[in-house]
């Protein structure tokens, strides 16, 4: 679930390390994990909470980084990629 925001987060931000879109992943993930669990206790039902869907979605926004990156290796790619991205001085 996570793999596009791996692909995404660092063509919206050029900032982006391949450890902060990692963390950014972890989080947002977290956070879902997180509201499950308020959900749970204040309702009594729901989804359950693992700790497996955390590390599962932090790896597939570690897998979209590297998919991004591996895309940007060609030429022919990365110009499309940076038709699509924004350019770092209007973000």
């Amino acid at each position: 679930m996570f793999v596009p925001l791996g692909f995404l987060l660092p063509l919206l931000s050029h900032r982006l390390t391949r450890g902060s879109t990692v963390v950014a992943c972890a989080l947002a993930s977290l956070g879902i994990e997180l509201a499950q669990l308020l959900q749970y206790i204040a309702l009594g039902h729901g989804r359950a909470v693992d700790i497996n869907d955390l590390i599962a979605n932090t790896l597939g926004g570690l897998l979209g980084y590297a998919a991004l990156r591996t895309a940007q290796g060609t030429a022919s790619t990365r110009a499309v990629l940076n038709k699509v991205s924004p350019s770092p001085s209007t973000v």
